[in-house]
């Protein structure tokens, strides 16, 4: 009886073992409905050797979900992953072995896979060795061995451990009788029933924001009541309460105090939050010492998020020089736990040849390890390779696939990147309307870029009534968050009153906050505002400070009307040789009037040595684009090669009708 009792035992704990349950397995949702559909994207990474891939088809095999039940298969795909260290893929190996599913009943091999995955912290197998050892099958009774698996798995949060341990301390089994350790374990049980009785369990008390003050009944104070009692796992909540402002005030020292008592129990959670907080300076000054110090702490400690964490600090240079293939190393050992954070950082790496090899079928790769777990990053990132031409086999279909379950999942960027392409009709049927769903939702999440483009449906109408002061609003979301597009429409709305009230002062402001990071439309606005006193003052100086900055960027009208400042002296610009730099490099671009001008300018001799031919053929180009400055321009030269006359006159002549192009308005 008590064999059968431990086989139902053993079927829940290897079955209950899903890789959505474990945080190194990320968060994929292993329903009944999805197996079949994610069966084909697995089998090519399992067969490469992806121990989380050959985990997951193991699993899909084992519960018979979505493809047919095979504990043969299962123990194949189980056996590859737990050889390369997976700790759930030991667990269900060894629940195989115990249960004689897929293989002949061999207890030695069990408890040799569960040992394995317990020592990695896995806590079905910490309950599967308990149950073993406490129930003496084949191998001796052992209340000692117990004990010490049963309190590991306790202080991983499982219930079922936490009040199997309080009966222990209670009646001395195993352990050395201890009713204060006893309590404090039913406290914990306690607590958790409470939670669930009035709704108020950790993981809503986890996700309230920051600075809510709701009533959560005895759960926060049951809490810091067993952190206090010098429980690790308590400690750790205990920390990120405080840290969190959840259900108690912020309070830094207190979160760090809690955290460094959970760490020094070897809570590696509590270490990367230490490391977190020193890296974010909420509360403490930055310390990146301090950030090395504790993600280090959690890598010894095999943990994949430290490992995570350190791989950013060499890949960013916190604290140390950047290096790239130290950062490549880490990130790559939180991977190979199945870390699809990591895996994303290795495809970064891949793609922009940063401490690797650049090889972009490599960051694919890594890119699809991750997307097989689910994670939307990845699934952006890969949507946009698979749609493109940089790798050996495009799937434009596959990209939309993957960019719908990015966006679904709520990825911002694949949310405003799938608003594109409905906008544009790219893979997807055009459709401005839906396109302003996407952009709405991404604009929601903070996305600058999203709200520039939602703005500016409102502002165009396209897909959505035209409504000037949402535009107005969004261009200001957007602009807030430095996107430089948006502070140069909403200097626009504010220049002409268009959704907000007209404000000069606020138009210049934003105007000039995109114009200094380099927005050409920006800087042709001011420009013409202060060249003309538009709307402002005029101010010569301010006209060729933006002037000179557009005319950089190779915008021919800019370098007109700069050539014409310097040829006037405007400004106390007074350089003729400048003037012919200038009107030469937009004339090159095809513009007509500073054509007609670099014409002039070697017709006269002026600055420029006199060439008929060089004159004739930039006035040429001019009167050809309708210039008709350059059309009388044309015709004085013509009289000047042909009746010969004396240079003096000519150029009297000339100046007398004007063959300067009047200054040019940005």
């Amino acid at each position: 009886m008590e064999k059968l009792v431990l086989s139902i035992i053993l079927l829940f704990l290897a079955n209950a073992a899903l890789a959505d349950e474990n945080p190194r397995f990320g968060t994929f949702n292993y329903s009944v409905t999805n197996y079949k559909a994610v069966h084909d994207r697995l089998q090519p990474l399992a067969d490469k050797g992806d121990a989380v891939a050959q985990y997951m088809l193991g699993l899909a095999y084992d519960r018979g979900e979505g493809i047919p039940d095979d504990p043969a298969q299962a123990l194949i795909w189980y056996d590859k992953a737990a050889s390369q260290g997976l700790a759930a893929a030991q667990n269900n190996l060894g629940t195989l072995y115990a249960q004689g599913r897929g293989t002949s009943l061999n207890w030695n091999e069990a408890i040799r896979q569960y040992r394995l995955a317990a020592g990695q912290g896995d806590v079905t197998a910490l309950l599967n060795l308990w149950a073993i050892y406490s129930k003496g099958l084949d191998t001796p009774k052992d209340d000692v061995q117990a004990a010490v698996w049963l309190e590991q798995a306790a202080e991983r949060g499982f219930a079922l451990a936490q009040r199997e341990l309080a009966k222990d301390y209670r009646l001395g089994l195993g352990v050395k009788r201890n009713a204060a350790h006893a309590a404090w374990w039913e406290l914990q049980l306690r607590a958790r029933e409470s939670e669930l009785r009035f709704g108020n369990n950790m993981g809503v008390i986890m996700a309230a924001p920051p600075g809510a003050y709701q009533d959560y009944g005895p759960a926060v104070a049951w809490y810091l009541d067993a952190a206090k009692h010098d429980m690790p796992a308590a400690q750790f909540i205990a920390g990120t309460l405080y840290y969190g402002a959840r259900g108690v005030s912020f309070n830094i020292d207190e979160a760090i105090y809690w955290y460094e008592k959970a760490a020094a129990r070897g809570n590696t959670s509590a270490m990367n939050n230490l490391s977190d907080i020193y890296r974010r300076g909420q509360g403490v000054a930055r310390d990146p010492k301090k950030v090395i110090e504790w993600a280090s702490r959690a890598a010894a400690a095999g943990d994949a998020a430290g490992e995570m964490r350190l791989g950013s600090i060499y890949a960013e240079g916190l604290g140390v020089p950047v290096d790239f293939r130290k950062a490549a190393e880490w990130y790559r050992k939180a991977a190979d736990q199945g870390d699809p954070d990591a895996e994303v950082s290795m495809g970064g790496l891949f793609l922009a040849g940063k401490g690797v090899t650049k090889d972009i079928e490599q960051a694919k790769a890594w890119y699809e390890k991750a997307s097989a777990q689910g994670n939307s990053q990845a699934q952006y990132i890969l949507s946009a390779l698979l749609g493109g031409n940089k790798i050996s086999s495009p799937a434009p279909e596959q990209s939309i696939v993957l960019l719908r379950e990015a966006a679904d999942q709520g990825n911002r960027e694949a949310q405003n990147l799938l608003g594109i392409r409905y906008a544009q009709g790219d893979g997807v049927p055009q459709d401005a309307a839906a396109a302003v769903v996407w952009f709405r939702k991404s604009a929601g999440h903070g996305l600058a870029e999203a709200q520039f483009n939602l703005a500016a449906c409102y502002q165009t109408g396209r897909g959505i009534v035209h409504d000037d002061q949402q535009a107005a609003f969004w261009f200001l979301m957007a602009a807030e968050q430095g996107n430089i597009g948006a502070q140069r429409q909403l200097g626009n709305l504010y220049l002409f009153g268009q959704g907000v009230p007209k404000d000069v002062a606020s138009a210049l402001d934003y105007l000039k906050k995109a114009g200094e990071r380099g927005d050409l439309p920006a800087q042709l606005n001011l420009a013409a505002m202060y060249y003309l006193g538009d709307s402002i003052e005029k101010d010569p100086g301010q006209a060729a400070y933006w002037l000179a900055k557009a005319a950089a960027q190779g915008a021919p009208t800019a370098q007109n009307t700069l050539g014409l400042m310097y040829l006037h002296g405007e400004a106390g610009l007074t350089d003729h040789a400048q003037a012919a730099v200038w009107f030469r490099k937009a004339a090159e671009q095809g513009d007509r009037e500073s054509q007609n001008n670099l014409g002039y300018m070697y017709m006269i001799g002026n600055t420029l040595p006199k060439d008929y031919v060089q004159a004739r053929y930039w006035l040429q180009k001019a009167a050809d684009q309708g210039q008709s400055q350059a059309k009388v321009n044309l015709q004085n030269l013509s009289s000047m090669e042909t009746k010969n006359r004396d240079i003096g006159e000519a150029i009297q002549g000339l100046e007398t009708t004007g063959g300067w192009i009047g200054k040019q308005a940005p």
